[in-house]
C-alpha cells in the first residue's frame, strides 16, 4: 500500500472537481426607487459571508429612507451561500410579509430556494415586471 500522491499518467488530464469554485467575482449592490416607499435592490457576483453584510447595511438604509416594500433583483447573481440566503431572509423580517419580492429567474435559485422552504417566506418571480407589479400593487 503506498501513501504518497498518485502517479500521473502521461496524456491523461485530471478531471475538474465540481466543488471547485470559479475566482471570486466583484460584488456590487444598487439601490434603485421605484416608488415614493418602494425600492429595487439589484445585486451583482457572490452574495457570501463576506459580502452579505453589504446587502444588509443597503436594505438598513433603505428602509431608514422610508421604504416599505423591496424588490430584490438576485438575476445578477452568480453565486449565493447560506449567509446570502440569511441575509435575503433577514432583508424581509422588519418589513413584514409580503413586503419583499424576489427575483429569481434560474431555475437553480428558484430549486434552492425551494428545498430551504423559503419560496413559503418570500415572494418568488422570474421577471423584474412581475415582482414590481405585485409589490406595487400591494405597497
Amino acid at each position: 500500500m503506498t501513501t504518497g500522491p498518485l502517479p500521473a499518467t502521461p496524456g491523461v488530464e485530471l478531471p475538474v472537481v465540481s466543488w471547485q469554485r470559479q475566482p471570486k467575482l466583484p460584488f456590487a449592490v444598487r439601490v434603485e426607487r421605484l416608488a415614493e416607499d418602494a425600492a429595487l435592490v439589484i445585486l451583482q457576483g457572490e452574495l457570501d459571508s463576506c459580502t452579505a453584510p453589504r446587502f444588509r447595511d443597503a436594505v438598513d438604509a433603505t428602509i431608514g429612507e422610508g421604504t416599505r416594500a423591496i424588490v430584490v433583483d438576485l438575476s445578477e447573481l452568480a453565486f449565493i451561500d447560506a449567509a446570502g440566503l440569511g441575509v435575503v431572509v433577514m432583508a424581509a423580517r422588519p418589513l413584514g410579509p409580503g413586503a419583499v419580492a424576489l427575483i429569481l429567474p434560474h431555475a437553480g435559485l428558484i430549486r434552492l430556494f425551494r428545498i430551504c422552504g423559503l419560496d413559503r417566506l418570500l415572494e418568488i418571480h422570474e421577471t423584474r415586471d412581475a415582482a414590481q407589479r405585485r409589490l406595487l400593487r400591494s405597497a
